[in-house]
């Protein structure tokens, strides 16, 4: 049977489920879903925005994951303003410490301190999937206009 592709879905369905888990206190459960559904919705947004991508399945982000993905897309977005990506792509702590292979883990090292972010994280990349795009630029300028802000208001 063959599956049709659809990031976004993927994206939304991994949260809901990641949601699940972490309510039921299945934290590195929670976390691994957590960074798929973060992964598919980076992924939809590279689809979205119709970024020309290497033909090299190596140096294609679309068959990356964290931090390789993120590297990859910094590398190859140089220069380039691509809306809500570019803010994710650039954030040092944006899935950081996260990795494909929390599946194979015993769980044992696990930090709850992580799911805290990577909930919040996950929420906020796959959220932006489902604003109209307008909207998410709008929503990029005031945090930009607030940072700049309270910079200035520091003594």
């Amino acid at each position: 049977m063959a599956f049709t592709i659809d990031m976004s879905a993927a994206a939304r369905r991994n949260l809901d489920a990641a949601i699940k888990l972490e309510e039921a206190s299945r934290q590195v459960a929670a976390s691994y879903l957590f960074g798929i559904a973060a992964e598919c919705a980076i992924k939809a947004m590279i689809s979205e925005l119709g970024l020309s991508l290497p033909k090299e399945r190596a140096e294609d982000p679309r068959y990356a994951h964290f931090p390789e993905l993120l590297t990859l897309l910094r590398d190859q977005m140089s220069g380039r303003r691509s809306g809500g990506l570019l803010r994710y792509v650039e954030d040092q702590n944006f899935f950081q410490g996260w990795s494909i292979k929390i599946r194979y883990s015993d769980g044992k090292n696990f930090n709850s301190n992580w799911l805290k972010s990577w909930s919040q994280q996950a929420r906020d990349v796959v959220g932006l999937l489902f604003v109209p795009i307008q909207f998410a630029m709008l929503i990029l300028i005031v945090e930009k206009l607030a940072r700049v802000v309270a910079a200035n208001l520091r003594p």
